[in-house]
């Protein structure tokens, strides 16, 4: 005689769900109760219709010192006066490769360049050093802002091209 066994079966276990825990800002007792009821107190702050920021410059960036810009912001963009020249990699040059790079650039209230770095190259770093050194050498018309000379940062593509 056999006997038959009978597989148990299997039990299926269950797994715990991650328990949510609600976490709610609770406003300190000296504060209850001031939701709404603040929109009728005067906090003593200036009004935009009362001409009380006119003490303020009216400038949107204020003074700008010692602050550096972007070609976007300023009045006056800077213009290249006088351009360098870029020295064409010889291992380059047998290759025929033509390149680009972007640099950006930080023209300073003189019209001379300082800092620059190069944000992208095609191909990537066959020119990269041959144009930061090109574009040290550019001098600018400097960037104005309301009348005034200021540092800006630009973009400056230069191509490179046997042609």
């Amino acid at each position: 005689m056999v006997k038959q066994v009978k597989p148990k079966p299997k039990k299926k276990i269950k797994k715990a769900k991650p328990k949510r825990v609600r976490k709610t800002a609770r406003a300190p007792a000296q504060f209850k109760g001031l939701g709404s009821s603040l929109s009728g107190i005067d906090l003593g702050l200036l009004g935009l219709g009362e001409g009380g920021l006119d003490d303020l410059n009216s400038g949107l960036l204020g003074k700008t010192g010692n602050s550096v810009m972007t070609e976007d912001l300023v009045d006056v963009p800077p213009k290249a006066k006088s351009r360098g020249t870029f020295k064409y990699p010889k291992s380059a040059k047998k290759k025929g490769i033509k390149v680009y790079v972007v640099l950006s650039i930080l023209i300073d209230e003189r019209g001379r360049v300082d800092p620059a770095q190069v944000l992208e190259s095609n191909p990537p770093g066959i020119f990269d050093e041959a144009a930061l050194q090109g574009i040290n050498a550019w001098r600018f018309e400097p960037a104005k802002y309301e009348g005034k000379k200021v540092k800006v940062w630009a973009k400056q593509k230069i191509s490179f091209d046997l042609s």
